[in-house]
């Protein structure tokens, strides 16, 4: 059940956390993710005076963009992920709404340098010259690109299609860390079957299909951009790291994007700070 959060509600939680906070952000997710996005939000602003020691965490997106409308908090930025709509047709931010430029908050946090640093902490057993030969992140990356974009774009246009689809996970399309190909493209005819021709005719399939490989162009940015961090990359890399040393990692998910939220690169959350310092210059 989805929980409502009414003016009340929202006004006594920003009053409460203040004098915490320079700017309060209200997001998707859980309890649990609260540590996370403290420590993504610190870093990002680390040197700017704008100070975040907690956020608030208000369960769906939908949560999310109703109350950035109905009374929004003067001090609050809400920030939502891009979902699938980031493939065909991107949710647009308002002067109180935040939407990521991804799928998905997680897959800001992904990259060589987090990957490498979190099996470094993680294993503890060698350096991270020797760890990075074995992992070779970026080849592997590289190696599930091409059959996880098409899978998404499939995913769109279900989503633009027929207004729904079903996500699944990394695990129903792989073989521990390796992604199972056939499996991939049994979903993709399952999909395409769906849509042709009860919805879309197949020309209008193929010229929607060609229109987004070409604005994601099978490479590593259009990977991180459009499939889901949470769901598909890190699941698939924290199996990858396991197989590539021959050790379980016995440790929860959250842990995973907590400590790749401590060495990710910040370029791409770039956006997302101007908008967070424009709020909080605006309430000083």
């Amino acid at each position: 059940m989805e929980l409502a959060y009414s003016k009340e509600s929202l006004e006594l939680t920003s009053e409460f956390k203040s004098y915490r906070n320079s700017v309060n952000i209200y997001t998707e997710d859980k309890e649990e993710d609260r540590q996370f996005y403290v420590r993504l939000l610190g870093r990002l602003l680390d040197g700017t005076g704008c100070q975040i020691n907690d956020i608030t965490p208000l369960g769906s997106c939908h949560s999310v963009e109703q109350a950035s409308k109905n009374n929004p908090d003067p001090k609050g930025v809400y920030i939502i992920d891009g979902d699938i709509y980031t493939i065909l047709s991107p949710k647009q931010s308002t002067s109180s709404l935040y939407v990521l430029d991804a799928y998905c908050i997680e897959n800001m946090v992904v990259d060589s340098n987090s990957v490498l640093n979190v099996a470094y902490c993680f294993y503890g057993k060698m350096g991270k010259e020797e760890l990075s030969e074995i992992l070779k992140t970026d080849e592997f990356m590289m190696s599930i690109t091409e059959p996880l974009t098409e899978l998404f774009f499939h995913f769109a246009l279900e989503q633009k299609h027929i207004g729904h689809f079903l996500i699944k996970h990394f695990n129903s399309y792989s073989n521990t860390s390796v992604i199972d190909r056939k499996k991939i493209n049994n979903e993709i005819e399952n999909i395409k079957s769906i849509l042709v021709p009860k919805y879309i005719s197949e020309q209008q399939f193929n010229d929607e299909l060609n229109d987004m490989r070409k604005k994601y162009p099978i490479e590593l940015k259009s990977l991180l951009k459009i499939v889901s961090g949470k769901n598909y990359l890190i699941p698939c890399i924290r199996c990858y790291i396991s197989d590539c040393l021959k050790y379980k990692f016995s440790l929860p998910k959250e842990s995973w994007k907590f400590n790749m939220a401590n060495y990710c690169n910040l370029d791409r959350l770039q956006g997302l700070r101007s908008f967070i310092l424009e709020k909080y210059q605006k309430a000083f």
